[in-house]
């Protein structure tokens, strides 16, 4: 048994219940040196690559909905997705370390 978080009705035990993402915030992965390990060919040692990090979006907060309401949260969802932008001082951080990093690699 759950409380569905759209209609506010207490649903059967046994139903299936549903997480659908409420809200997201902007996120910025920094790089990670040597973070995918990459597997060597025959007796080759394995090597790591680099994980270039960059610009994401992150799950604020998540609903427990019923399967009545669940096709209206994702209409929600896909609202709010395609009405949303990258906040201009994320972006600006990522490109300033970008042009940085593309002076140091041609001198």
């Amino acid at each position: 048994m759950y409380r569905c978080d759209m209609c506010n009705s207490v649903v059967a035990p046994g139903t299936t219940s549903h997480q659908v993402v409420s809200q997201v915030r902007p996120k910025r992965y920094a790089p990670r040196p040597r973070a995918t390990p990459m597997p060597g060919k025959g007796r080759k040692k394995r090597s790591r690559r680099d994980d270039p990090g960059g610009l994401g979006w992150e799950a604020k907060s998540v609903e427990l909905v019923c399967g009545a309401c669940l096709p209206a949260a994702n209409e929600r969802l896909e609202n709010l997705l395609s009405t949303m932008e990258v906040p201009a001082e994320i972006v600006e951080v990522v490109d300033v370390e970008e042009a940085s990093e593309g002076t140091e690699a041609k001198e």
